[in-house]
């Protein structure tokens, strides 16, 4: 805006390099009298209590700026009581390397939140392992859904002729390589 409403002869990138160069100067200037204030011997080693107060300080502050956000909104969902449920739930089983065997997507009319008597009977059942029992303590009938998965895949599995050969001869019982079976699971 400066440059739009002045007088000048340079374009816009010199006048912001003009620019540039005049704050570098300005903060050369506030650091030279900054040292004429505060005088210091040149090369003296800065004592380790400034040392630690500062880096500390920054380190706090870094530390602070990364984490809070975190901790509050945790809190915040904690002490709130809002669940935060999955309303797409993508499932996908895969053979080795080849192309997915089975591919579905289940959405919100799939996935159903449990009643309080559902998740009590889900308790009492697990109540004979401790670890269960503990783990199942942190959790409210509300955050605990049941996805109902479409026993048809919704793509059509597309092998080459090749790629079948291959893994018809991984599958075969004289093959002594294992054969990785991969199941994987989206929640959004």
């Amino acid at each position: 805006m400066n440059w739009t409403f002045t007088k000048t002869s340079m374009s816009i990138s010199e006048w912001l390099k003009l620019w540039s160069i005049h704050a570098e100067v300005f903060e050369l200037k506030c650091w030279r009298s900054f040292e004429e204030e505060y005088p210091s011997q040149r090369g003296s080693a800065k004592a380790k209590w400034v040392q630690y107060l500062i880096g500390g300080s920054l380190v706090f502050l870094i530390f602070f700026i990364i984490w809070f956000p975190l901790l509050l909104m945790n809190i915040a969902l904690t002490i709130g009581g809002v669940t935060n449920n999955p309303t797409q739930v993508d499932v996908k089983i895969t053979l080795g390397s080849f192309e997915p065997l089975f591919q579905v997507i289940a959405d919100s009319d799939d996935i159903k939140i449990w009643t309080e008597s559902q998740f009590d009977n889900f308790q009492q059942d697990f109540s004979v392992s401790q670890a269960a029992a503990a783990f199942l303590s942190g959790f409210q009938f509300d955050q605990v859904v049941t996805v109902t998965v479409d026993g048809e895949s919704k793509t059509i599995w597309t092998i080459s002729p090749p790629q079948y050969e291959l893994l018809v001869d991984r599958l075969s019982p004289n093959n002594t390589k294992p054969v990785r079976l991969l199941f994987e699971w989206t929640l959004t």
